[in-house]
């Protein structure tokens, strides 16, 4: 008897979560182009380009991780 009061909660707020969580007002955007983002506030600009080079490893120098200290 436990189990089934156990079972039908369970469903009950399944049932709960997934009406909750269907939502209308929820727009989908195209991202073929960015006219469904806002314009920028104006304080940003580009500066420049990234460039990477793939001769350089950032970790080869990189420090061991710092050992733990153990409780005694």
């Amino acid at each position: 008897m436990y189990n089934l009061r156990r079972c039908f909660l369970f469903a009950a707020l399944l049932s709960v979560t997934a009406l909750y969580g269907q939502d209308a007002s929820v727009k989908k955007l195209s991202l073929t182009d960015m006219s469904d983002f806002k314009s920028q506030a104006g304080n940003w600009q580009v500066v420049g380009d990234v460039a990477m080079d793939p001769a350089v490893d950032i970790h080869e120098h990189a420090e061991p991780p710092a050992a733990i200290p153990k409780k005694e």
